[in-house]
């Protein structure tokens, strides 16, 4: 079976931390326990000062919110 992830941290010092690696890991982890295969959506940007969602691209598609 499939699954999808989407990763993304709050904060830049957060992704500075490797917290999106660590989220992978432990996601990668329960996955495979369960016998999924997992495909990740990771999203630095939002941690970025002055983003909003509407500039972030849909994980399932790749578009941007308009």
């Amino acid at each position: 079976m499939l699954a999808f992830d989407y990763i993304r941290a709050s904060t830049l010092d957060e992704v500075k931390q490797g917290s999106n690696e660590r989220q992978k890991e432990e996601i990668l982890r329960y996955a495979q326990s369960k016998g999924y295969d997992i495909e990740f959506f990771e999203n630095k940007s939002r941690a970025r000062k002055g983003l909003n969602s509407k500039e972030c691209s849909n994980p399932l598609t790749g578009n941007r919110s308009s």
